[in-house]
């Protein structure tokens, strides 16, 4: 495992050959934690010359974050910074957020999503009729991906490979078994079981969406035990509990958001090496998809036989699922 400061310094070397041309980032859940952390450090490896949007419900904290930002270096440059209040629970939020985005981008070369909601209550629905704790880590994600993958690709089409890629951070490694007549679990719900499922919907997320889009990369990226502000926003007392005990008692054993962001951006440039490293080695013949990925906290790829609960038949399933649902919930009428 390299250090922290070797990861930084790979983070400068993969923003530095960006050349003349400008980055875009958008940033789904960026106004706190590691998404804020990830957004600052976006910001000071490119120097203030690149395009961000940041998709979320806090607008106070989403302008100050954009506000503070580095000013471009390139005088020429007039750097968008835009902020897009949405609740990711309704899909209905998500569609006109990515219709926001997609008014104003042509290409975007980096897309992270890392919404969460600790929430200890029983199966809630959403308005729109989705379990409220799967809409934010999963059906959001999924809607926004589709909404944006096109403009990833164009990103990789006008920047180059590696130059667009799709990272779902949420716990890769820490999933459980999921039942394919039970997708939106209404039987056997309990927060434990919501919270592995959506890392299990995560997991086959990138791989499906790979394997629609094989010239984008999609990962899904462990970040870690992470101090972050989002236990102590819950509504409820023992997630609150839980989080004082991360920032006390087993602060050892955490990391801080800002150090998690490093290592989110390590693990994005470790995949643009590993596309920069394939196309070389398959010059003259055919290159394989770029396919998906399942990173530990450091950006190292875990096996499928790491906690690994899908299969080609859950993850098709999943997908039929997902498109059926989403779709009756932007038509839900309420």
């Amino acid at each position: 495992m390299p250090s922290l400061a070797q990861a930084r310094t790979a983070n400068e070397a993969h923003f530095a050959v960006h050349g003349e041309a400008i980055p875009v980032a958008v940033f789904i859940g960026g106004t706190s934690g590691i998404g804020e952390a990830m957004v600052a450090a976006f910001g000071h490896y490119t120097k203030g010359n690149a395009h961000i949007a940041v998709i979320g419900r806090n607008r106070d904290a989403g302008e100050r974050i954009l506000s503070i930002l580095p000013k471009p270096q390139n005088p020429s440059l007039i750097p968008q910074r835009v902020f897009i209040p949405c609740d990711v629970s309704l899909m209905k939020n998500v569609l006109a957020a990515a219709n926001e985005i997609k008014a104003k981008f042509t290409k975007i070369n980096y897309l992270i999503l890392s919404t969460g909601l600790v929430d200890m209550d029983e199966r809630t629905e959403t308005a729109e009729g989705l379990e409220k704790k799967l809409s934010v880590s999963y059906y959001s994600r999924w809607l926004f991906i589709k909404e944006f993958v096109g403009l990833v690709e164009q990103a990789i089409v006008q920047d180059g490979p590696g130059r667009g890629v799709v990272s779902s951070i949420l716990a890769p490694g820490h999933g459980g078994e999921i039942k394919s007549e039970d997708w939106e679990i209404k039987h056997g719900y309990s927060p434990g079981k919501v919270r592995t499922t959506a890392v299990t919907y995560n997991d086959l997320m990138v791989e499906a969406w790979a394997d629609h889009h094989p010239k984008v990369p999609f990962v899904h990226a462990h970040p870690g035990i992470v101090r972050t502000p989002l236990f102590f926003r819950s509504p409820s007392y023992f997630a609150k509990f839980m989080g004082l005990l991360l920032v006390s008692l087993a602060r050892f054993m955490t990391i801080s958001s800002e150090e998690s962001a490093e290592w989110m951006w390590y693990t994005i440039n470790l995949t643009h090496t590993r596309i920069i490293d394939n196309s070389e080695s398959t010059r003259g013949r055919e290159s394989k998809p770029v396919g998906s990925w399942r990173t530990d906290p450091f950006g190292a790829d875990k096996a499928k036989d790491d906690k690994y609960f899908g299969s080609t038949e859950k993850k098709d399933g999943l997908w039929l699922h997902t498109e059926e649902a989403i779709s009756r919930s932007v038509n839900a009428n309420f």
